[in-house]
């Protein structure tokens, strides 16, 4: 759902990839392509409610891509859905997230009923999991703009975020689709963090919060970053990041959706971006 379909250089690598994978661990792949994300006014959406800053994110995710996955499951005569949990929630959550399993488990489409799975796991504890089971392999992780020769930017919070929990796994994050990693990259981090370079939202306190307690000096060669990492106050960052840059995304979203115009300026401008990387 973060490819558009217009990237057909990174659908064509995506597919390669996943399908290679699902051949060997899975017995196989079925896939849908499907413009959903494409019709919806997010700015819109975005600026509807104050507490919600991604309508994506915050609402829509889950239902959309089990409902994208109904199809297959009619033709299949599949009775369950398993959906995938991106975090150990339960439903007692005091921020909104679109997957969690009281939600989850209540969508069905027609006999096949959703499963949300996994919320019993860690992220760091899956990320260990495939580590020991698979050598080498590319995660795809990233939704920040990039090339679309590049399946992860390398930059941006969830690539930070992997590269650091492969590292604590022991493993080489360049073997898990991240060639632009370089060990020194843990040496910059408190540095970025000092500079509150790397913004991220209340759920993601919990999976740093892992990664801490799974950080020790005997698997991570660089002490002083795991003494930085143990020692570091994620609750007190992201309380105290500054909200200028939040606040000003939160007014364009709210000016745009209230002038039509801008927002068909804003998707022109998108498409000829889209036209200028397939040429």
């Amino acid at each position: 759902a973060d490819v558009e379909l217009s990237e057909r250089t990174r659908w064509q690598r995506w597919m390669r990839d996943a399908e290679a994978f699902a051949r060997e661990h899975a017995g196989g792949l079925a896939s849908i392509r499907t413009n959903l994300r494409d019709e919806l006014n997010y700015i819109r959406l975005n600026s509807i409610v104050p507490g919600l800053q991604r309508w994506w994110l915050d609402v829509q995710f889950s239902m959309s891509l089990t409902g994208a996955a109904a199809p297959i499951a009619y033709m299949d005569g599949f009775e369950s859905i398993y959906f995938a949990s991106g975090l150990d929630i339960g439903d007692d959550q005091n921020y909104p997230h679109a997957s969690f399993p009281r939600l989850d488990n209540a969508i069905a489409h027609g006999r096949a009923r959703v499963r949300h799975h996994g919320n019993d796991t860690k992220r760091q504890q899956k990320l260990a999991f495939i580590v020991t089971q698979v050598p080498e392999m590319e995660l795809r992780v990233c939704h920040a703009r990039r090339p679309e020769t590049q399946l992860n930017c390398g930059r941006c919070t969830k690539c930070v975020r992997t590269m650091v929990g492969l590292v604590i796994c022991g493993a080489d994050p360049t073997r898990y689709g991240f060639p632009t990693y370089r060990p020194t990259m843990l040496d910059e981090l408190p540095r970025r963090f000092a500079a509150y370079e790397i913004p991220f939202r209340t759920h993601e306190i919990q999976l740093w919060r892992d990664m801490q307690e799974a950080a020790e000096a005997g698997t991570v060669e660089n002490e002083d970053f795991v003494r930085w990492l143990r020692g570091m106050d994620f609750d007190e960052y992201q309380r105290s990041q500054p909200r200028r840059a939040v606040r000003s995304r939160a007014l364009g979203r709210r000016l745009v959706a209230r002038v039509p115009a801008l927002r068909g300026t804003l998707r022109r401008v998108t498409s000829v971006g889209h036209l200028k990387r397939r040429l």
